[in-house]
């Protein structure tokens, strides 16, 4: 069943921001979320409607209708959960209750991810009207009607042959929600779409046309030389709602000659460039990074900012080599987009302003394979945490940052201050040289003798399984030791004491490296039926074949240990063994998959398929497992 909730609802985000006076201040924003509309109410040319879709079930099939006293056209959206897909079918002449009338057009598949909450947005313009995912907007569909069909509703229309969809819609404000226009471009509320100025294009003037390119779809060209639109003046319909006059892309001034300055883009150069990363000028005509984005950003242009929280952490103890604290990651203390993984409590002494944060504390969000993203999410929303080997009498800043998958983060986050007790012995614990396998530690301090140097593995990155076995200990006489035979992509622990006290003690955390993977693969038991008599037995892992194809399946590694970083897919080869005079070419790929299907093989020959893991840091070509098989047919000497 489903149901219009149109409730008023606010909001509250609040951020305690510590001043340079050490006073506390509240920083608040109230948001208002109102709602009455109702299904069956009209949708005026211009208008847009938000209609968030909430769904309890494993299946959606829902239509959009436009009617008048005569009947409806309707826009169908299909959802399953198991096969991560969306898509929409257009129908006319449907009769009153939404059913019947005539297919007209079935757009792709949007590969997304089902989610619990959706943003869909429906635009009417004259005789037509546009229904996209406001996450997909690139995705638009559109379905023709007539004048008279002013009238929107919304109603389930699963089948028998579907399970039913259950799930409940709610319409928000218009003034709710705007379309984010970028690069420079401006929400036309009469039109229901972003302005682009001249060089960028899309719903959201998210597509960059390049040099000599502007308009609809960038199709125009400036001048169709290698002058590119230099000096060429532009009209577009600017935000003073009327035809102004601008540069194209990457140029500006008087006469539309002087390039674009470091640090700026777009049409008049009035865009500034994102974060790129090492601070690098950005693509004066698209605004993009050619050497990526800087850690924390994303985006075609680096404008985006990594999801991160706005509230920092609460400190709760404070010893004189420790502290303990919690932090939250509710939707409210999220600001920011794209998934993080992992989260890190970092600290760096105060005096030291200039000086590198340290890691006290690495791990996952969630389980091992949890992610979390701004607005949604599984994950748990309570965090607590505990820093331990530290100096007494030390005043530190303490801040926590969400990282992805590649250990970056957006770390302009705020921080609180700790001061702990006494003196220490021991003193300036520093980790360099870290590699997959290794590191080095040295310290201060304040007496010859010697120490003791423990360390001992906490976590694997990629991994849910113990790395406990990897720990040792050593003497050392200096001040310095050399650390090998660590396991890559993990958390290790380093302690620092002195033989003669325990109690004086300095810790400090090394993240190991991730290095590609020195672990293989599990074939499948056999389960292939044999060609005929004539062939020879396959190899385990060989499922099928005939005498021109074959498949293969594996299984992942029982031991995730040696993973080695975050599992990404599979390489494989085929070498052809009893191969023909002629010559047999070697074939490649890799896959997500746990299978390959080979095609185009030859009769009676006699194959071996190399398959490898792969990490985010790629694969090692010398460690693989092989499979061997044969095709079918008869075997000649």
């Amino acid at each position: 069943m489903q149901h219009c909730s149109c409730t008023a609802r606010s909001i509250l985000k609040h951020a305690w921001i510590r001043n340079l006076e050490h006073s506390w201040h509240l920083r608040a924003t109230l948001e208002w979320v109102s709602c009455s509309r109702q299904s069956g109410d009209p949708v005026a040319v211009g208008e847009m409607v938000l209609v968030r879709l909430n769904v309890t079930g494993s299946t959606v099939l829902m239509g959009f209708m436009m009617c008048d006293e005569h009947g409806c056209n309707k826009m169908e959206l299909w959802g399953v959960s198991e096969k991560h897909r969306i898509s929409f079918k257009n129908f006319v002449d449907c009769g009153a209750d939404g059913y019947g009338g005539v297919q007209t057009a079935k757009s792709p598949s949007i590969d997304r991810e089902f989610l619990p909450s959706f943003l869909l947005v429906l635009s009417r313009h004259d005789e037509v009207v546009s229904l996209w995912l406001q996450e997909a907007p690139e995705a638009v569909v559109t379905l023709p009607i007539s004048r008279e069909q002013q009238r929107l509703y919304i109603k389930d229309h699963w089948m028998e042959s579907l399970s039913p969809g259950s799930f409940t819609f709610e319409f928000l404000e218009d003034n709710s929600w705007r379309r984010e226009c970028f690069n420079g471009g401006w929400y036309n509320r009469a039109l229901g779409a972003c302005s682009c100025p001249p060089g960028f294009d899309g719903l959201s003037c998210e597509i960059a046309c390049g040099p000599d390119r502007y308009g609809a779809a960038c199709a125009r060209a400036c001048s169709g030389t290698a002058r590119g639109c230099r000096r060429s003046l532009l009209v577009w319909d600017c935000d003073t709602g009327s035809g102004c006059k601008i540069c194209a892309a990457g140029f500006h001034g008087n006469l539309c000659d002087k390039i674009c300055g470091a640090g700026q883009y777009g049409s008049g150069c009035f865009q500034k460039c994102g974060q790129c990363h090492s601070a690098s000028p950005c693509d004066v005509y698209t605004g993009r990074c050619p050497s990526g984005c800087a850690a924390g950003y994303h985006g075609a242009t680096c404008h985006h900012e990594l999801t991160h929280l706005i509230i920092g952490p609460n400190i709760t103890s404070v010893s004189g080599t420790s502290f303990s604290g919690h932090f939250y990651t509710t939707p409210e203390n999220l600001e920011g987009s794209e998934a993080v993984m992992y989260y890190e409590v970092q600290y760096k002494l105060v005096d030291n302003m200039e000086g590198q944060w340290v890691t006290g504390v690495l791990a996952h969000l969630g389980n091992s394979s949890a992610t979390l993203e701004a607005g949604a999410g599984s994950v748990p929303h309570f965090y607590n945490f505990t820093v331990d080997g530290l100096r007494p009498g030390q005043a530190l800043d303490v801040r926590v940052v969400l990282l992805d998958r590649q250990l970056q983060g957006f770390s302009a986050v705020p921080h609180v201050r700790v001061t702990t007790h006494g003196e220490r012995f021991i003193f300036d614990l520093t980790v360099f040289e870290v590699t997959s396998h290794g590191a080095k530690v040295a310290w201060t301090s304040s007496g010859n003798q010697t120490f003791v140097v423990r360390y001992a593995c906490e976590r694997l990155l990629a991994c849910p399984e113990s790395c406990f076995h990897s720990r040792d200990w050593l003497f050392v006489d200096g001040r310095s030791a050399t650390l090998t035979g660590l396991l890559p992509g993990a958390v290790y622990n380093v302690l620092v004491s002195s033989s003669k006290d325990e109690l004086q003690r300095e810790s400090a955390s090394i993240v190991t490296a991730f290095a590609v993977p020195d672990v293989l693969i599990d074939p499948v038991a056999d389960a292939c039926e044999a060609c005929d008599t004539t062939s020879v037995a396959v190899g385990t892992g060989v499922v099928s074949r005939t005498n021109t194809s074959a498949t293969v399946q594996w299984t992942p590694p029982r031991d995730c240990a040696r993973l080695n970083g975050p599992h990404t897919g599979y390489h494989w080869q085929l070498l052809t063994i009893s191969c023909p005079d002629d010559g047999c070419p070697q074939r490649s790929g890799t896959t997500r998959s746990t299978s390959v299907v080979l095609l185009d093989l030859l009769p009676s020959t006699l194959y071996e398929l190399r398959v490898s893991l792969v990490n985010t840091v790629g694969f090692n070509p010398l460690l693989y497992a092989s499979i061997y098989f044969n095709t079918c047919g008869i075997i000649t000497n």
